[in-house]
């Protein structure tokens, strides 16, 4: 795990004090090691930086930018490839040799073995820079899922490329430059869609790309191709990746919530791998609290509970320094608290992350399939409903998803996909090409919530949170045979049992069955009672005096959701939350 940060100039660019200063600014993604490698040739200047989390093998032989034996090929490396002694053996075969058991070294010669293409070879996550400096080319890479994070910036003659938005920023060679429809998005899904940031001159690599650089020129992006999938069920996979996952030497801790995600994984590591003691942790606050504690004690892991109050808000300001952009989603802050605890007791946690997307977790995904197999019923329900009195007597999730029903079903979809809105699109959005068959549209919007919701949100906040505190995440859902897997199950039987069925079967086989039966509650913080106490009205100062945050969410439209929520007439903690994320960072423009 790193922090990997390049700059390529053309042009007569001083480069060394712009890399020193993104360096400086990713250092809590690696700690262990730093290290930098520049070289110029003919008017082409490379600056290529690494912050180094010795995971997989702490030899300082392993530290980055790796160069190769024969000096014309340099890596720099974010994640891991689980796959890698495989790799490494049909290497050896070819005649490689190797002088660590890293697998930073394993991609290394893949990669100058068979160039970009042989980024498809890999099984794991990772985001990465080849370097060829003979031909004085490049690419740069991201896994297929996302898990690992890359941004970009180029323009006429410069390439700058992180890990990091703020390491980005930190170089002074990008404008600070306020994206506004990238607020639009925010304030309509809470995070920002495809390849856009908050910045206008930043761009998220997407998910399974890689992107050829060839002298300064613009960037040439093609697809990373899915291996073919492996001939086994979920169970199968699912046990490869926890095992792959789980190095005995510094054995990874757990972010447990005794949902169904994270339960499975601890019943696998139990029964299937024979351990006991696994370091679990969850927040002591709100009903996930008990369910972990029972989860823990029947497959004796060594539970630990996180004592948080609502205190713990003055550590906000703290948490969002140091992320990328604003995602007004919670969790990220729960993870941020859990990751400080579980640092002390080593580097890597095991998340649960990507099995609601990939399963059909969410409640919107069988409110969705309810409204398909009925459609014509939920719209005339959503107009007799939908008007007069009786909504307001209706609870509110019946409410929201009444008020988002539409005869076209990506409009519906996409409606749901804004239930926390502050302000929603004034068109929705296309989310995916139309489908003649109206059932056809569930797999749509579960692989839509797969290669969108999960990167944008889930996974960015994981990795930012959890790398914060110089702590890897690792996913075992989002294993490539994992996901393989899963694609090839139908929509309707995942749906089954209020919703991932194949992993509560799957966990009912551990005597896991009171965790599969639970509520779906959601991974976060009691936020609605905190923001109804006195101790936190401190959060709301700003509205005291100017803020740019007015200029998109109206001070009245703040106050009217404060009263509201205080009142307990409505729940807008989720929508309050956004707005305090996102004022926070407009205060850095």
């Amino acid at each position: 795990m790193c922090g990997i940060n390049l700059i390529l100039s053309t042009g007569p660019t001083p480069l060394q004090a712009p890399l020193e200063a993104m360096q400086g600014a990713s250092r809590f993604r690696g700690p262990d090691a730093a290290g930098v490698f520049t070289r110029t040739k003919e008017n082409w200047q490379v600056a290529l930086g690494v912050n180094r989390l010795q995971v997989v093998d702490r030899d300082a032989r392993s530290n980055q930018p790796m160069v190769s034996a024969c000096g014309n090929y340099v890596l720099a490396y974010n994640g891991e490839v689980y796959n890698y002694q495989d790799l490494k053996n049909r290497l050896i075969n070819q005649g490689y040799t190797f002088a660590t058991h890293s697998d930073t070294e394993v991609v290394l010669y893949w990669l100058q073995e068979f160039g970009k293409e042989g980024v498809a070879a890999f099984k794991g996550m990772f985001a990465l820079v080849f370097i060829d400096l003979q031909e004085k080319k490049a690419f740069i890479a991201r896994d297929r899922h996302g898990i690992k994070p890359l941004f970009w910036m180029q323009r006429e003659g410069l390439l700058l490329v992180s890990s990091s938005i703020n390491s980005l920023m930190a170089s002074g060679l990008v404008r600070v430059s306020l994206n506004r429809e990238a607020i639009d998005d925010y304030l309509a899904f809470r995070h920002v869609t495809g390849t856009h940031t908050f910045y206008r001159e930043v761009f998220a690599l997407q998910p399974g790309t890689v992107a050829a650089i060839n002298r300064g020129r613009q960037l040439e992006t093609t697809t990373i191709p899915h291996p073919e999938p492996a001939p086994a069920g979920i169970k199968e996979t699912l046990t490869e990746a926890v095992t792959l996952m789980f190095d005995e030497n510094h054995p990874p801790g757990l972010l447990l919530s005794g949902g169904v995600d994270s339960t499975l994984i601890l019943a696998i590591l139990h029964h299937e791998l024979g351990l006991r003691g696994v370091n679990t942790y969850t927040l002591a606050a709100g009903a996930d609290a008990g369910w972990a504690r029972q989860a823990a004690s029947q497959y004796r892991a060594h539970h630990q509970e996180i004592p948080v109050t609502a205190e713990v808000l003055w550590r906000l300001e703290e948490y969002l320094q140091h992320t990328d952009q604003p995602i007004g989603d919670m969790a990220g802050f729960a993870t941020w608290l859990i990751a400080a605890a579980a640092g002390k007791n080593g580097n890597v946690l095991l998340s649960g992350a990507g099995a609601d997307e990939l399963f059909a977790g969410y409640n919107r995904h069988r409110a969705y399939d309810y409204y398909l197999r009925h459609h014509r019923q939920s719209l005339l329900a959503g107009k007799l409903l939908g008007t007069g009195p009786l909504p307001k007597l209706l609870p509110v999730r019946w409410q929201q998803v009444l008020g988002s029903l539409a005869a076209d079903p990506q409009t519906t979809y996409a409606n749901f996909l804004q239930t926390y809105a502050i302000r929603r699109k004034r068109k929705a959005p296309k989310l995916w090409s139309p489908q003649p068959n109206l059932k056809d549209n569930l797999p749509r919007a579960l692989e839509h919530d797969r290669q969108h919701y999960l990167v944008a949100d889930v996974l960015a906040i994981t990795d930012n949170a959890t790398m914060q505190h110089s702590v890897e995440a690792r996913v075992p859902y989002l294993y490539d045979d994992v996901v393989a897997a899963a694609a090839a199950l139908p929509a309707a039987a995942k749906l089954s049992k209020r919703g991932k069925a194949p992993l509560k079967e799957l966990l009912a086989m551990y005597g896991g069955q009171p965790y599969a039966q639970r509520p779906k509650l959601g991974f976060g913080l009691p936020l609605a009672s905190w923001l109804r106490q006195k101790s936190t009205f401190w959060l709301w100062e700003f509205l005291l005096k100017d803020s740019p945050l007015y200029e998109f969410v109206p001070k009245a439209t703040i106050y009217r959701l404060l009263r509201l929520h205080r009142q307990g007439k409505k729940d807008y903690s989720m929508q309050l939350w956004s707005i305090l994320v996102l004022e926070n960072r407009l205060r850095r423009f």
